[in-house]
């Protein structure tokens, strides 16, 4: 049964056909030997780079155990509590114009707001399209991007970029439902590898984003922890986001 939108699958994964190596994204051994085999053909059995990243130190192994052995790769085990890594944020900060509300370390962290001196921010849940505003599924609803030139600083507009995501998709309603910052701007580099149109590719997911919008049923969607102050960073005055273990909450001002 169709009980909730798989808006992930929808926005990311697809846009990829096929990556390029990711030993640049490789954060220890295991996935450096990960990327390695994914290279060649002795990888081809191996799932995503991200997919890899959310088993324990000890599956990690497991998984590339056999097909190491095959390509003459040495394979040492995992050491006693030794965990995965966590995907890692590009070196493209949040927007550097975005003040924080308040010293990380200051705030209160809960599931479901957070605290940060006078300011509190309410965690935003997917919401039922009767509580979206008037014309948030037409046509007029558009997430906006274009290609940075070649006089542009990249780090600065993917972190624009993502804070136009984010609020198109609050807008329709999948606050619960957003990417990560990590994900969304490995997407744009491993595209930009490709020679792929990021934008253009953004674009129309989210088109296709507010069709299926009209006639699946969204789950709300909680943390089952607070997030903790590492993980989360201002987008501006009004949103904060927080990368928990690779899912992403956000927090928007209350009123």
């Amino acid at each position: 049964m169709r009980t909730s939108l798989l808006v992930f699958f929808l926005l990311f994964p697809m846009l990829l056909h096929a990556a390029p190596p990711c030993q640049p994204q490789a954060d220890s051994p295991l996935e450096l030997v990960f990327c390695q085999l994914k290279a060649g053909r002795y990888g081809r059995s191996l799932p995503t780079l991200d997919e890899f990243r959310r088993n324990p130190a000890t599956m990690q192994y497991l998984l590339l155990k056999r097909p190491a052995k095959r390509a003459g790769i040495e394979l040492r085990p995992p050491t006693a509590g030794q965990q995965p890594a966590v995907a890692r944020k590009p070196n493209a900060p949040l927007p550097a114009s975005a003040p924080a509300p308040a010293h990380r370390s200051a705030c209160e962290y809960h599931q479901e707001w957070l605290k940060c001196g006078a300011r509190r921010y309410t965690l935003v849940t997917n919401r039922s399209n009767q509580h979206l505003e008037p014309g948030a599924l037409s046509g007029g609803n558009r997430l906006i991007l274009v290609e940075p030139g070649p006089q542009v600083n990249e780090q600065n507009w993917l972190a624009d970029a993502y804070t136009r995501y984010i609020d198109a998709m609050l807008s329709i309603g999948l606050g619960a439902s957003t990417s990560t910052y990590s994900a969304f701007a490995h997407t744009y580099y491993e595209l930009q590898a490709q020679g792929a149109d990021f934008s253009s590719r953004i674009q129309q997911s989210f088109e296709q984003l507010k069709i299926d919008k009209r006639t699946l049923a969204v789950a709300r969607k909680r943390p089952n922890r607070a997030p903790r102050p590492q993980e989360c960073e201002p987008l501006n005055e009004r949103l904060i986001v927080c990368n928990a273990e690779g899912k992403n909450w956000v927090y928007a001002l209350s009123d």
